[in-house]
């Protein structure tokens, strides 16, 4: 009688479970990146064939903004070169950039030629905003160069001393190349909902 018992009340649990789970889900919720507009369109255009570029000589920065303040669950960025990157969301109430994950050397360990991760995933997230931004500060593109003296416009990534011949200080310095992405993917929904 108790197995029967236990039997019984595992089935009833079971199928009142099956009958509870599309409620509990998350409401249907869709790729609102194409809704938003972005510093590059080739990043939110739904076509992983493309890849959106920061300009040359500029701030390393893709920013999307929608159209109304959207409540964001999950990011996903189809990566191109980014190797270093923080994303962000606009934070109205206090006028600055809130950080949601901050990537740093994350490589692809199965030994692809480019050793960047090509895909990173941020589930989870529960953020209000109408604008998302992805800052990039190292792409597997960019190079390090020695140099002896330096400009204001370099960035230094650290000062060493030489042992070759006479000793003497020589920098380190950043040679940075354009941040690329295929496609950003934004799930959610209106904030108003």
């Amino acid at each position: 009688m108790p197995l029967r018992l236990l039997m019984l009340s595992v089935a009833l649990a079971l199928i009142s479970g099956c009958m509870w789970a599309p409620l509990l889900q998350n409401p249907q919720e869709t790729n609102i990146a194409p809704t938003a507009r972005s510093t590059d369109p080739l990043i939110n255009d739904n076509q992983y064939d493309t890849i959106g570029t920061t300009q040359e000589g500029k701030p390393r920065v893709f920013v999307l903004q929608f159209p109304q303040k959207v409540r964001v669950h999950k990011i996903i960025i189809h990566n191109y070169n980014l190797f270093r990157f923080r994303l962000d969301a606009w934070d109205d109430r206090n006028m600055r950039w809130k950080t949601l994950k901050t990537v740093k050397q994350r490589r692809d360990v199965t030994g692809e030629d480019r050793l960047a991760q090509p895909k990173y995933e941020f589930p989870r997230l529960n953020v209000t905003t109408d604008k998302l931004r992805i800052a990039v500060s190292r792409t597997v593109d960019d190079s390090v160069i020695p140099k002896a003296t330096v400009t204001p416009e370099d960035k230094i990534l650290n000062v060493e001393t030489s042992s070759a011949y006479r000793l003497g200080y020589y920098y380190r310095v950043l040679v940075e190349a354009t941040a690329q992405i295929r496609e950003v993917q934004v799930y959610g929904r209106p904030a108003d909902r």
